[in-house]
């Protein structure tokens, strides 16, 4: 496993072509298979927003909505910006990506009637600095705080890669998922701490620090084993457990037969939903924490909602996408189709 040897920053760089387009790179660094992933793509779209709003000082994201409409590829990608709404604490903007055949090396750089869009987004800028307003404590800390699990030693996570109820989650040989590469990822090891729910520590690789800008890609990164904890605890408990009863034992197969089957699965985003509760300092930080939850895995698709965390344990995102259960037959036949200028 190895990261990119550039920077975050730099593998979602844009160069400008005109006051409304923007030429992004996709890195394949962060394919899944042959699929870009959709939080890095997303974190491109974005890219383009703040950039268009830099001289109004809006380069901050209340909120983004992504509908992923085709499956990007790595290679080179136009974004458009559309003014929907320009204000003076708030600015709307419409994003997409485009990509495929009719890309053009000069304005309009895009062929409307062959140039397929691949990912549209409408992004809600601001800046956090100035907005303010009444603020009051609801009952949800309480609730949270009655069920989230203690802080472990992170140093020592870091260094041993596991510590008292906590381990690395690490990918099987052979993984296509290329973009978990940019993380290392700690998961509980006995188990959720509470049922169908997935906590997990983060921190990337090679030590970059985690920064805004980074946050759609923060989100919609998971670990490998993620649906083993999301199952219902009698399905976890036939797995862990050796010595379970005579009627548990077909769940326990069950369980077994589907982390089989989890190598062979793409779970592509067909939308995502993303609010940024705080931002980040401009440095960065060293480890985030996600807490997951699913409430469905039904027919080829399901929900997760995800909660960002400091390691102070602000919230510092939210997020909710409904992605699909395909085979990665479908991903990999993607690579064959490849985007050009």
């Amino acid at each position: 496993m190895s990261p990119p040897n550039k920077s975050f920053a730099e593998c979602i760089h844009l160069e400008k072509l005109d006051a409304n387009t923007y030429k992004a790179e996709l890195d394949g660094s962060f394919a899944i298979g042959a699929v870009p992933n959709g939080g890095y793509s997303a974190s491109c779209v974005l890219a383009a927003a703040r950039a268009h709003l830099t001289e109004r000082g809006q380069t901050d994201t209340l909120n983004v909505h992504y509908e992923f409409v085709t499956a990007v590829g790595v290679g080179p990608a136009i974004i458009t910006v559309e003014e929907v709404k320009i204000g003076r604490t708030l600015s709307t903007l419409h994003v997409t990506l485009w990509q495929g055949k009719g890309m053009l090396k000069e304005a309009p750089w895009i062929t409307r009637s062959e140039t397929k869009r691949c990912i549209l987004a409408y992004a809600t800028q601001t800046n956090f600095k100035t907005l303010g307003g009444y603020s009051i404590e609801t009952g949800f800390k309480q609730l949270d705080q009655q069920t989230r699990p203690a802080k472990p030693d992170l140093e020592a996570l870091l260094r041993d890669g596991k510590v008292n109820l906590w381990r690395e989650s690490l990918p099987p040989a052979g993984s296509v998922a290329r973009s978990n590469d940019f993380w290392r990822m700690f998961v509980p090891s006995e188990g959720p701490f509470s049922p169908g729910v997935l906590d997990v520590w983060m921190c990337t690789r090679s030590g970059e620090p985690i920064k805004q800008e980074m946050m759609p890609f923060v989100v919609d990164s998971v670990p490998y084993d993620m649906t083993t904890f999301t199952v219902t605890p009698e399905m976890y408990a036939a797995h862990r457990n050796k010595d379970i009863a005579r009627n548990s034992a077909a769940k326990r197969d069950e369980l077994e037969e589907r982390k089989k089957e989890r190598a062979g699965f793409w779970f592509p985003t067909v939308v995502l939903d993303l609010e940024n509760k705080a931002t980040l300092p401009a440095e960065g930080v060293r480890w985030v924490n996600m807490r997951l939850t699913i409430k469905l895995m039904e027919n080829g698709r399901f929900d997760m909602n995800v909660m960002m965390r400091d390691e102070q344990g602000a919230i510092i995102a939210a997020s909710n996408q409904v992605a699909l259960i395909i085979s990665m037959e479908r991903n990999l036949r993607n690579g064959k189709k490849k985007a050009s200028l």
